[in-house]
């Protein structure tokens, strides 16, 4: 999910509501959720697996097929020439409109300068032939992509990507302020950076548990969700507001299921998904705070919804991805007045 602002979202997913040809699709809202419509995308043969959208109408997407799209006004998609044709694109992050990165399995990297006009084949992203989960460039020549074995950077466009010394493996979330400040979510905690290379291992309170999505909406104040795996399970969100010195455990759910999503639209507000159970038997949702984490409401329960992923372009408006019980594909909620009215989009 990518919305650059209050009122444009675009959504890419799998199959939408039982689509007879399996194929992704890509849902948008011009009008801050109070519609949203199934954009044409010619010749989609996979899965969405990201969007990345640097203003209102520009926006690339990339499937587990090796495809990409790319929309210049925000409403016509066109296939774009893939060097990787046939192996799944994963993460996508693009700084500009016009530069723009994707990595996937195994060990792939590609780039874009001129906009998706030419998308080349970059230098190969770890040393094993590894799967990569995340990915952010905070300028258009550095990038640090997350994989199952290490965090990988490269500082001149894609040309060569370097190991870094993070150690925990499967970085399912990486947000970086800039181009040397960054913190990643691993299966085992958090890893921080302050100068692009040397991670340093952060100490959380999810003990034996995993952390999925970051959101660091400033240098010094991080947010990351996960699941905790003690003798209950539960899901929980932890945080820093002193630049990765300290990381203290901020609110435990009733559900069990983590929490995959955190978006920070400031440093003192957030809002946070978890995923329930297509059964009933967990629960989807919907946490907000405004004073800086001390304080975490539930704005949103629904028992037979998974909520995957969040994107909170202001401080008033969310938008929310997921799936509800017999639909396959996605379903959208949208918040207003800081969280006290969701909806359905």
């Amino acid at each position: 999910i990518s919305c650059p602002s209050a009122t444009v979202c675009f959504v890419a997913t799998g199959n939408n509501r039982g689509l007879a040809d399996g194929s992704g699709t890509i849902l948008a809202t011009t009008d801050g959720g109070a519609n949203w419509g199934r954009q044409s995308t010619p010749g989609v043969t996979g899965t969405f697996m990201a969007v990345s959208c640097p203003d209102t109408t520009h926006c690339f997407a990339v499937t587990s097929t090796g495809q990409l799209f790319a929309t210049t006004d925000g409403t016509t998609w066109a296939s774009q020439a893939s060097p990787v044709a046939g192996q799944p694109l994963s993460a996508l992050s693009c700084p500009t409109t016009l530069v723009c990165y994707a990595a996937g399995s195994p060990s792939t990297s590609i780039g874009t300068t001129d906009g998706g006009a030419n998308w080349n084949a970059q230098g190969a992203i770890g040393t094993f032939a590894e799967p990569i989960y995340s990915m952010s460039c905070p300028s258009t020549t550095t990038c640090f992509a997350g994989g199952q074995n290490n965090i990988h950077v490269t500082t001149n466009s894609g040309g060569t990507w370097t190991d870094t010394t993070a150690t925990g493996g499967r970085y399912s979330g990486i947000s970086c302020f800039s181009t040397t400040v960054c913190t990643a979510t691993s299966g085992t905690g958090v890893e921080y950076t302050s100068d692009g290379s040397t991670w340093t291992v952060k100490a959380t309170p999810a003990t034996g548990g995993a952390l999925l999505g970051i959101s660091c909406p400033s240098a010094t104040v991080c947010v990351a969700g996960g699941q905790n795996f003690g003798a209950e399970l539960s899901g929980i969100i932890v945080g820093t507001t002193d630049a990765n010195a300290s990381w203290q455990l901020l609110t435990v759910s009733s559900t069990s299921f983590p929490f995959a999503g955190i978006s920070c639209s400031s440093p003192t507000v957030c809002h946070a998904v978890a995923n329930g159970s297509f059964s009933g038997n967990g629960e989807g949702d919907i946490l907000g705070t405004a004073n800086n984490g001390t304080l975490w409401l539930n704005q949103y329960r629904d028992v037979y919804s998974r909520f995957n992923a969040i994107s909170c372009p202001s401080d008033t408006v969310c938008f929310v991805v997921g799936g509800t019980s017999g639909y396959p594909g996605s379903t959208i909620f949208g918040c207003y007045f800081w969280g006290l009215l969701w909806g359905l989009g």
